[in-house]
């Protein structure tokens, strides 16, 4: 019997009118379409028994599978529906599109339940049957292909081709991402000889006119006169690498002369200097013409000296003595020197050599003689230096995401995803992750050239680590959308149905939900270096008070380390930039603190010289008055009255580097030039030279700035709080927005319990407390002082937010009404017309006194025929019930014998009994 006419049929599946099962009288009919042709067809064979799955992903928690049967093996006998699929295969081979759609009619109104699509590699026609194998029309099959193909951010087409043809797609505009200088230690070694260096003898004739013929007495080491010094070059090599200075090696020499400099510094900081040095010294002295007695070594003295600028520092002790004899004898010197803070500026001169002084005793002696034998020369320089600013193309995740969607399905804006989108429009506030941007190594060196590419695999399981998201599939009319957000969105405290008649099947400890281990962190990391103990965005793991389980497995394959960051910058500016990196292709995630379009308050009217600078054209800027954000990649608008028109328009920033600004003062009698430090930009195109006042603003394209500890109250352990980037990436902080999720595993074991430190590979000091008015997700926004390295106890865990579930399944027989599965349908896929109802929770009915027991589904079989269905679900955690691990011993400190003996049983935890008397204080 049909249902009556005023009866909405689609209010009536959608659950917003009182269900009386009339919906079983509507018919049913089943279509297959191919492109805009259709046919009508009779029901497949077998449809009758057909069993209709709903399941929840393991690990992205939506309900991203939805099929008649796991994967539908569909079976025709009707000659015209064999025929239509053979036409459509004909046209297009296993490409083409087949559709079959289900649904019931009522008084002329139709209601689409199910549009499956005919897999075409699956044809099979046996004695006038045809059996194929059919999916869920929606985008994971368009998706599960190509889930782990890398994807270009500057793609415009799609691998889904339509007609044989990809789908034009518009890839992202990168945004510029303001990176700033993170000091980092950079370690420069020289090589020892691998065989002793020997200069063999040399000689050297004293030509001075006074009465001794060795010349006028020199002030020694010791304040006292001597008659020769000589200058003992030892062999440094060629430094590995050269980051931290220049070098001009010295060979094995002896000479009157000073020699000059072997290092000159790069960059502004204290030097670490350590040499080590093992050398001797012959010396011998000659007569001057013919003589009895030929002149004998009074007095002489060894040493090693390094010189950085103005300052000399000792390498070990003088050595020193007299021989009354030609010969001063082979004096070995073996030392070494460890200077934990030299200060130095760009430019400092270094030199390192020996000194050896000698003074005759008597004045008939010509010359000297000289041999230097060199077994080892050894320095190694360890460097805190910065580098300029500079600029990275850098994408916000959801428009990577949004591309790498669009570059598999050719579908334009089809992720949803409040998480990683900024305020605006129906969002009121910024997503808790919509403050993180992505780039490559190349980007990092300003390569544009060579975009960011990945797959949505890498990216999705990249993400999940750090921000605990999960996705799903949301119907639309324009078709499926990838929905995005924290895993808890896809658990919602709302119950869909309420089920009085059931049979349990069992309830059991769902073990995949317990967790005696937890690695959490970042996989790629600075591995060696000097600054290998300060990086904390590694690998971290922890032990648990449980013994059975799987461990909890969350591990970014994304750069977040703050040294990558900036060694992988800095190649930009070393002699070849060229050079491949060993992150060059990697994807870098970037916390980031400002967003949005900059405005002319990001400008700077200042006076700037426009020069030519080793044949480029340039702009030199006081230092003082440079702007922060004028850098590398920057494009810059520049303006001003009187200007030549040649100096006006748009520049883009080539490089930025330290230089000097030389002037006359126009004023004073003696006019001595001065020397300024200054900011050289090389532009991109001519100039005229002039010096002039001059506006410079970048343009209303937008800008990142990476964040610093800007929003921490205290940040403590590392090199350089103020420069390091990723403080908010931290695995400790990746492990709270876990929480959740995690704490199910913890229902019942004391608060009081430990997740225990157990590794992590590098920094295992850090300190940090957010400021209390800092942005930030509310699962690390404790405000309090965070040891990342601590240990954790099991009621942290639920400090902020309350767990979700319980560690245990449940699985029931009962009937529901076709409507009642349809229903279940829309809510768990999110095409429910009120949004409130989505991904809710089920009820079960208590039973002789016992309590209701709520649950969320993870898997419901359906049989249409008989309405017989199986639900299986994980335990939701109900908040009013006593939860241990939000409370330890210390909970009970404020109990007396009588407030234990009133107290209901089930309110006082089992394991008090395992409490001492300590515990309660």
């Amino acid at each position: 019997m049909p249902i009556s006419a005023n009866y909405n049929l689609a209010n009536y599946v959608n659950g917003s009118d009182v269900p009386d099962y009339r919906i079983s009288s509507a018919s049913v009919y089943f279509r297959l379409i191919y492109g805009a042709d259709e046919l009508v067809i009779q029901e497949p064979v077998g449809w009758d028994a057909a069993e209709w799955v709903l399941q929840r992903d393991p690990v992205w928690h939506g309900f991203t599978f939805e099929f008649t049967g796991d994967e539908a093996l569909l079976r025709f006998r009707q000659v015209e529906a064999i025929d239509f699929i053979e036409q459509a295969y004909l046209a297009n081979g296993v490409a083409a599109t087949v559709l079959l759609r289900w649904g019931l009619a009522d008084s002329g109104v139709d209601l689409p339940m199910q549009t499956l699509k005919l897999k075409m590699g699956t044809k099979n026609v046996v004695g006038g049957e045809l059996s194929i194998a059919a999916e869920v029309l929606s985008m994971h099959p368009d998706i599960q292909p190509y889930w782990d193909s890398k994807i270009s951010m500057t793609a415009r087409e799609s691998i889904k081709t339509e007609g044989g043809l990809p789908q034009p797609i518009t890839p992202p505009l990168p945004a510029n991402l303001m990176l700033h200088a993170q000091s980092i230690k950079q370690t420069t070694t020289t090589k020892p000889p691998v065989q002793p260096v020997d200069t063999d003898w040399l000689p050297f004739v004293n030509t001075g006119g006074s009465i001794l013929q060795g010349g006028n007495p020199l002030t020694g080491l010791a304040g006292t006169n001597v008659y020769r010094t000589f200058y003992l070059s030892l062999p440094f090599s060629e430094p590995v690498p050269d980051e931290v200075k220049d070098f001009s090696g010295s060979m094995t020499g002896i000479s009157v002369d000073k020699p000059a400099p072997i290092l000159i510094a790069k960059e502004e900081g204290a030097l670490r200097v350590q040499v080590t040095v093992d050398f001797q010294v012959d010396c011998r002295l000659q007569k001057a013409g013919i003589s009895l007695n030929p002149p004998d070594v009074g007095s002489w003295s060894v040493k090693c000296v390094l010189v950085a600028g103005n300052v000399t520092y000792p390498i070990g002790t003088v050595r020193s003595g007299r021989t009354n004899s030609r010969f001063m004898g082979a004096q070995r010197i073996s030392a070494t020197l460890d200077l934990p803070g030299v200060p130095v500026s760009a430019g400092t001169p270094i030199s390192i050599y020996g000194l050896l002084e000698i003074s005759p005793n008597r004045s008939n002696w010509r010359g000297t003689d000289v041999r230097l034998t060199a077994n080892n020369a050894t320095l190694t320089l360890t460097a805190v230096t910065t580098a300029p600013t500079s600029t990275a193309p850098a994408y916000p995740i959801k428009d990577v995401l949004r591309q790498l969607v669009a570059g598999i399905t050719g579908r334009a804006n089809a992720v949803q995803s409040a998480y990683y989108s900024l305020a605006g429009g129906n969002q009121p506030v910024d997503g808790g992750g919509s403050h993180r941007m992505l780039t490559n190594g190349f980007g990092l060196r300003g390569f544009t050239q060579r975009p960011l590419t990945l797959s949505l695999q890498d990216c999705l399981t990249s993400l999940q680590a750090i921000d605990a998201i999960g996705i799903g599939y949301r119907p639309t009319d324009t078709g499926d959308v990838l929905v995005v957000e924290p895993i808890a969105y896809f658990y919602r405290n709302v119950e869909l149905l309420r089920i009085e008649s059931y049979t349990v099947i069992d309830r059991k400890i769902d073990t995949n939900r317990l967790h005696p281990r937890i690695n959490i962190g970042y996989r790629k990391f600075p591995d060696e270096g000097p600054q290998v103990l300060d990086e904390f965005n590694v690998r971290q793991e922890y032990a648990t008070p449980v013994r059975e389980g799987v461990a909890y497995e969350q591990e970014s394959d994304f750069v977040a380390s703050g040294y990558a960051i900036e060694m992988t910058r800095r190649n930009q500016f070393t002699k070849t930039p060229q050079d491949s990196t060993t992150y060059d292709d990697d994807t870098f995630i970037i916390a980031v603190d400002q967003s949005g379009p900059l405005t002319s308050a990001v400008s700077a009217t200042l006076t700037v010289q426009f020069v030519f600078s080793r044949g480029k054209a340039s702009l030199l800027i006081d230092l003082a008055a440079a702007p922060t954000w004028l850098a590398k990649g920057v494009t810059i608008q520049i303006a001003g009255a009187g200007l030549n028109e040649k100096n006006v328009g748009l520049f883009r920033i080539e490089a930025a580097e330290r230089s000097s600004i030389v002037t006359i003062p126009s004023t004073g009698v003696i006019r001595l030039p001065v020397v300024k430090p200054a900011m050289l930009y090389t532009l991109n195109r001519e100039v005229f030279p002039e010096t002039k006042t001059a506006t410079l603003s970048i343009g209303q394209t937008g800008i990142f700035r990476a964040e610093r500890a800007e929003d921490y109250a205290d940040v403590r352990g590392i090199l350089d709080p103020d420069t390091t980037y990723n403080l908010r990436l931290a695995p400790r902080f990746n492990l709270m927005r876990h929480a959740r999720y995690l704490a199910g595993s913890f229902i019942h074991v004391n608060g009081s319990e430990k997740l225990t430190f157990s590794f992590a590979k590098n920094n295992q000091g850090l300190r940090t407390r957010l400021a209390d008015n800092a942005p930030g997700d509310q699962d690390i926004d404790s405000r309090q002082t965070v040891v990342h390295t601590d240990d954790l106890y099991v009621a942290a865990l639920t400090a902020v937010l309350p767990p979700l579930w319980e560690a245990e399944t449940i699985s029931i027989e009962t009937q529901l009404a076709l409507e009642q599965m349809l229903y279940l349908k829309a809510a768990l896929r999110m095409a429910h017309p009120d949004p409130e109802l989505h991904l809710g929770y089920i009820t079960l009915a208590g039973r002789d006194g016992e309590p209701d027991t709520a649950f969320f589904p993870t898997e419901i079989r359906h049989t249409p025929a008989s309405g017989k269905t199986i639900l299986t679900g994980i335990k939701k955690y109900v908040s009013s019930l006593p939860v241990n691990s939000q409370r330890g011993c210390e909970f009970y400190a404020a109990y007396v014998f009588d407030a234990f003996e009133s107290a209901p049983g089930s309110t006082i935890d089992t394991w008090i009994e395992g409490c001492r008397f300590g515990d309660f204080l």
